[in-house]
């Protein structure tokens, strides 16, 4: 049973502006931080199309982030993640590479799950690899609707307390409705019978 999301943070929550820049965004980070005037918000951007979606499933699941560096920590961004993941892990602070197996291991440990409770999803195959050689679950993210649609449609997201509850009442309801119909019919056949009964005295006839 799934119990946790892990997710990658660069180019799967966090975008560089500049869609040409294909390089890594805590490089990027730690090369403009120095400059005066750095204005994170003009190089990087939140998927909140992404954030409000996974705000919607913090009571199903814990969700978490595994980075490689520490752009998580810009004050802008920080608090925002914040909201919406219970945790945020650093291959910088484990001290194991996200291309290591062992390391979603570790973070299993952490956790106190076991990794085939966890869904890892990364923009990187070589990680996503990694993580299902630990026994994880694991996703290739692509884009949002994508990611969205496979989880819809192959991992069974269990609903909410609200939605749980909801649908128990609409089946208790649906069931009282069911033996009320079974108890009028049970009425009716009898009565029914009793009337047959009847009949069949007054007409001299001997039902076997």
């Amino acid at each position: 049973m799934i119990k946790a999301w892990l997710f990658d943070l660069s180019r799967t929550i966090l975008f560089p502006k500049d869609k040409a820049y294909l390089g890594e965004l805590n490089k990027l980070h730690k090369d403009l931080l120095p400059k005066p005037n750095y204005d994170f918000s003009a190089h990087f951007q939140l998927d909140e199309d992404l954030l409000g979606f996974l705000a919607t499933q913090k009571d199903k699941y814990k969700l978490y982030i595994f980075t490689s560096g520490s752009i998580q920590e810009a004050s802008q961004i920080k608090s925002r993640l914040l909201e919406v993941f219970d945790d945020v892990f650093s291959a910088e602070t484990i001290g194991l590479t996200k291309k290591d197996p062992e390391s979603y291991r570790k973070i299993s440990d952490m956790l106190g799950l076991t990794p085939d409770e966890v869904i890892f999803v990364d923009d990187s195959q070589e990680n996503v690899s990694a993580a299902k050689t630990a026994g994880m679950n694991g996703v290739v993210y692509r884009e949002f609707e994508e990611l969205k649609k496979e989880i819809n449609d192959k991992i069974n997201l269990l609903p909410t307390k609200e939605e749980f509850f909801s649908k128990m009442d609409e089946l208790m309801g649906e069931l009282q409705a069911m033996r009320e119909e079974q108890t009028l019919s049970t009425y009716r056949l009898s009565n029914h019978e009793d009337r047959i009964g009847v009949l069949e005295k007054k007409v001299g006839v001997v039902t076997v």
